[in-house]
């Protein structure tokens, strides 16, 4: 993959949109591409994408919250998600909101009935894989 050809970053954006990603970071050797788009359900936003050379001397930046199945949390089953308890309210939760064990995350509304789904530990979210009303699959990425 080169991070400064055009058909590799358009397959990079198409991918975030599949999986409902609103940023990507990649980091290939000094090259670093920062991907992100709007999170808005009505239209998409195109994928805006930036490319720089780190600096060999450069401080490394933060590193990010690692990826793996103890820090996601996945859909515990199939349904559409609601980030927000209703329609023009703010949602529960946004990249960056401190969450206590037992908050309401979102719901997964499942033949009718409304399931709360609930923070199983106290954290940070980091990331929110699913837009809002998205079906989602059972397993399916949630929130790091």
């Amino acid at each position: 993959m080169d991070l400064k050809n055009r058909e590799d970053i358009e397959a990079l954006a198409g991918l975030m949109e599949e999986q409902g990603l609103t940023a990507l970071e990649l980091q290939l050797g000094e090259d670093r591409l920062v991907l992100s788009r709007a999170a808005a359900p009505a239209a998409a936003a195109p994928a805006q994408a930036a490319v720089t050379q780190t600096p060999a001397l450069a401080e490394a930046p933060a590193p990010p919250v690692p990826v793996n199945d103890e820090n996601m949390l996945k859909a515990p089953l199939v349904g559409n998600v609601y980030l927000a308890p209703g329609p023009g309210k703010p949602p529960f939760v946004a990249p960056g909101t401190a969450v206590k064990k037992g908050q309401t995350l979102c719901i997964i509304e499942a033949m009718k009935v409304m399931n709360e789904f609930p923070a199983p530990r106290d954290g940070v979210v980091a990331v929110v894989h699913v837009k809002n009303e998205q079906l989602v699959e059972y397993g399916q990425p949630l929130f790091t």
